[in-house]
This record gives structure tokens, C-alpha cells and sequence, in this order.
């Protein structure tokens, strides 16, 4: 029987939330316009592209060169799509008590306060403007790629493919089984000694026990789980105190990327009767949660998307966001915002395959 993770613990907050309408009353608004919501996106991403930082300062293009149009209007279809996909595929519009309580995390939780009021003065301070232009688009993009992770609907095919592959499997026969889909793993505990065995990954203390937790006993197989982006199963070939080798046959789920570019969505109306909110913009006041090592900030824990542990991964700051890449077994990586305090999960498309030692800039 496959072990299925459950729903995120952010969902139940957001949907209760719903009922929350004592800050967010209905007001005689308009909804947005779409051009309303291009001329928004560039407003917001001209303050991102001022702080990303360039080889030579003197040689920074020009806006209008580096984000056309073009960008903009398909960055806003996306957001709209994503909204529209929550309620046709899951009945999960949004609605202004949501984004009022994704406005009142961001503030609570920013990194940097700073330049998120630099976003809010660039779009006039407008409590409408920011919900809808900024709030809406890292929620419904969050809970989308929640609600379809563990959707049957869209991977039960994928389940069907990997109960059959693992059926009776046992240790004797795990790596003929699982083929091309099988790799062999070696963990070793920190305890700054150098090891030059390049089969092995080196994990913290934190790292290592969460491991140890994942794998059955030596010589044993575990059941099918399911994790976000695949179907897996586990086999320990040898284990102890510092050291855990085993094995792990992963089935790929359908990639997010590639269900978002098929399936279709309605017209873009985000905004039905009774969905047009008087927000309150609140003062941001983040940055001081600390990052312990061996660990994730409690802020965190709210999110969808986390990139998991990583051992010989790249990372680069371009100024503006952390993207994080890879490992040796992982082409998946994640893009951090600090001015939302939001990880989002980076395109698997014509990604290079997993590497370890590599280099980026």
C-alpha cells in the first residue's frame, strides 16, 4: 500500500480563511483590467531588475531590453491561468481574506522589509493593486502546485505503473527490478574528518537522523511513498551509527511544467461578486528570524516548496533572489525570494542532468 503525504499544513489555515471577512469587507471596487495588471508586473519588476547585480555595472541593460512586453503579459496570463485552474480543477477560488492573509504573512516574514515597501511605493501603495498584483500570484501558484502534487487524478496512472514495477520486489532482486530507475545512495555523518571517497555524502548530525528515519532496517525493503515529484522505494544494504548505504527506486511523477503548458483553463476573470476586497497593507517588519544550521526557519513551514537537503549543489545570488541547483542525484532546484519569503521550484525543462562540484555564475 503506498504511504501518501498529506495535505500541507498551510491549506486548512487558507481555507478557513475564507470565513475571515472582518478586514476585508466588500468595497465598491472595479476589478483589475488586464493591461491594469501588465502595467503592475513592470512596476514590480523594474525594482527586481534595479537590485539584480551585473558582472559590470556599467554594462546593466536597459529595462525595456531585458524584460519585453511580451514577458510581462505572459507572466500575467500565468498567474491569471493558475487562479482559474484552483477553482475549475480543485473549487478553490481565491478569495480576499486569502490574499489579506498572505499580504499579513509576507510582512510578518520578509527578509527584506525594505525592498518590499519599495514594491508597495511602486505600485502607488495601493492595498487592491498589491493583493491582486503581488499576493495573488505567489498564493495561487503555491496552492496549485500543492493541490496537483498529490492529485490521483493526474498521477494515478504514474501510482498504477509504480505498484506493478515494486510488486513482491524484495531485497535479492531490488537493483534487477528497478533498473534504470535504481540508484544506489551513501550517507556518512559529519565528523570533520575528510573523506575522499567520492561515493560518499557527508550530512550533518540534523541531515543524517532525518535519513536514518527514512530507510528500513538493513536488508529490508519499505513500502511505496509517495513523495511530491515521484513514487519511491527504499532498501538499506548496510547501516550504523555513522553510516547508511542504500538503494532507491524513483518513479517520476508528471512534471508541474509540463500539466501546466497542456491543460486548458477558462478566461481569465479572477474577480467574481463579492471578491473585490478593501485590503490593509501591513508594515513590513521581517528579517530578524535567525537560520540555525541543520535546520529551516519556522516561517517556512507555511510554504509548499522547500528544496530538500543538499550535498554538492550550486547556488547563486543574483541580487535579487538565492537559486539553488542540483546535486549529484537531482537535476530539481529552487528559487528563493527573501522579499516575499517564498521558495519557488525551478523548470526541470532542458535541465542538465545531475552533477556534483559543478560551477555557476
Amino acid at each position: 500500500m503506498t504511504t501518501k503525504k498529506p495535505i500541507p499544513p498551510w491549506v486548512t489555515p487558507f481555507v478557513l480563511a475564507v470565513a475571515f471577512c472582518a478586514s476585508a469587507s466588500v468595497a465598491a471596487a472595479e476589478p483589475l483590467g488586464f493591461e491594469e495588471r501588465v502595467a503592475a508586473q513592470e512596476a514590480i519588476q523594474r525594482v527586481y531588475h534595479r537590485h539584480r547585480i551585473w558582472p559590470n555595472p556599467g554594462e546593466r541593460p536597459a529595462f525595456e531590453s531585458a524584460v519585453t512586453k511580451e514577458q510581462l503579459e505572459k507572466q500575467v496570463r500565468e498567474y491569471l491561468k493558475e487562479s482559474n485552474l484552483l477553482e475549475k480543477y480543485w473549487g478553490r477560488p481565491l478569495m480576499g481574506a486569502q490574499l489579506q492573509a498572505e499580504l499579513d504573512r509576507m510582512c510578518a516574514n520578509t527578509k527584506a522589509p525594505d525592498r518590499l515597501l519599495e514594491i508597495f511605493d511602486a505600485l502607488g501603495n495601493d492595498p487592491l493593486l498589491i493583493a491582486e498584483c503581488v499576493a495573488r500570484p505567489a498564493l495561487s501558484d503555491r496552492m496549485l502546485r500543492s493541490w496537483f502534487a498529490w492529485d490521483d487524478r493526474i498521477h494515478g496512472s504514474t501510482r498504477d505503473r509504480a505498484e506493478e514495477l515494486v510488486k513482491g520486489i524484495g531485497a535479492r532482486d531490488f537493483f534487477s527490478r528497478g533498473g534504470d530507475l535504481c540508484r544506489e545512495v551513501s550517507f556518512r555523518l559529519d565528523d570533520g574528518a575528510i573523506v575522499e571517497d567520492s561515493r560518499w555524502i557527508v550530512v550533518d548530525g540534523h541531515e543524517f537522523r532525518r535519513l536514518d528515519h527514512l530507510y528500513p532496517p538493513a536488508g529490508e525493503v519499505s513500502g511505496l511513498i509517495e513523495a511530491a515529484d515521484a513514487f519511491e522505494m527504499r532498501m538499506t544494504l548496510r547501516r550504523s551509527g555513522r553510516e547508511l548505504e542504500g538503494a532507491v527506486i524513483r518513479v517520476q511523477k508528471m512534471s508541474f511544467d509540463d500539466w501546466f503548458e497542456e491543460v486548458s483553463a477558462p478566461a481569465p476573470v479572477v474577480q467574481g461578486p463579492g471578491d473585490v476586497a478593501a485590503y490593509t497593507l501591513p508594515t513590513p517588519g521581517g528579517g530578524q528570524e535567525r537560520f540555525e544550521s541543520g535546520g529551516i526557519p519556522p516561517s517556512w513551514d507555511s510554504l509548499w516548496y522547500v528544496p530538500e537537503h543538499k550535498e554538492f549543489h550550486v547556488a547563486v545570488w543574483t541580487g535579487s533572489e538565492m537559486i539553488v541547483w542540483g546535486d549529484i542525484y537531482s537535476d530539481a532546484g529552487g528559487c528563493y525570494d527573501p522579499v516575499l519569503d517564498a521558495w519557488t521550484a525551478t523548470s526541470r525543462t532542458f535541465a542538465p542532468s545531475p552533477r556534483r562540484m559543478a560551477t555557476a555564475v
